[in-house]
């Protein structure tokens, strides 16, 4: 019994030490950690004290054990789904590939957005359009994900434009970098020191296709960078008399 009584006042010191070894957002992962730790270590001990204090009185625990092992693999086949999500969350909270706090994608794109909470059974992540998704802690485990938070959160905003046959190409590239510029100084979340890049990279159908190149510090702040440059791309454009080209088809007719 004194045994016992002192291994668990060592495992509720480890949980605790646990716990404030976090700091910040990892704070909240420490205590879930910290927590299943602790009343994992408080079950298998009282078990094991449990057969030695029936052992000691003279009662054979051979035929409980026996009995302990077949119930257990009943309620571990019943329970499978449930333990395979248990042990899920429990990987993904000390492998520290998703966070709390972490913006993720899910790969396809079918699910975007920042992660709220990270349980023992599901996972809640809040998309960029305010809903809240809950996903199977085993299912996120083998998901192939992006985080976008993991390494530098600096990311590229890439936007695809075309212009006529017709059109001079430098002053296209010209007048072009000098939105771009102005834009990348100038919109919330993109990265003022950042040179946009211009590239022609296509003789297409309809035009000659570039490619033009910004820098986001977020890539939440992607959205907003490419709906500032869009609008003032489309008026220096018009101003300055440079036709973007229509999709069109020439259909011609033998005799």
């Amino acid at each position: 019994m004194i045994a016992t009584w002192t291994l668990l006042r060592l495992t509720r010191k480890l949980s605790v030490w646990v716990v404030r070894f976090k700091k910040g957002r990892e704070k909240e992962e420490g205590a879930k950690f910290g927590t299943i730790f602790k009343r994992s270590l408080d079950i298998i001990i009282y078990t094991v004290a449990g057969i030695i204090i029936l052992n000691f009185f003279g009662i054979k625990v051979t035929p409980i054990l026996a009995t302990l092992g077949v119930g257990g693999i009943a309620v571990a086949l019943a329970l499978q789904d449930t333990l395979e999500n248990f042990f899920s969350g429990f990987y993904i909270v000390t492998d520290k590939s998703v966070k709390l706090g972490d913006l993720i994608e899910l790969e396809g794109g079918a699910i975007k957005g920042h992660v709220e909470d990270i349980g023992w059974r599901t996972t809640r992540i809040k998309t960029l359009s305010g809903n809240m998704i809950i996903i199977p802690n085993s299912k996120l485990s083998q998901a192939i994900t992006t985080n976008y938070d993991l390494q530098n959160k600096q990311t590229s905003v890439i936007i695809p434009v075309s212009v006529s046959y017709d059109s001079d190409l430098e002053k296209v590239e010209k007048t072009s970098e000098q939105v771009a510029k102005k834009i990348q100084k100038n919109t919330k979340g993109a990265v003022s020191a950042f040179e946009p890049i211009i590239r022609y990279n296509m003789f297409g159908d309809n035009g000659i296709h570039f490619k033009v190149i910004l820098k986001a510090e977020h890539e939440t702040g992607k959205y907003l960078i490419k709906h500032e440059f869009i609008k003032a791309l489309h008026k220096e454009f018009k101003k300055q008399k440079i036709e973007m080209p229509y999709p069109q088809m020439d259909v011609h007719l033998k005799k």
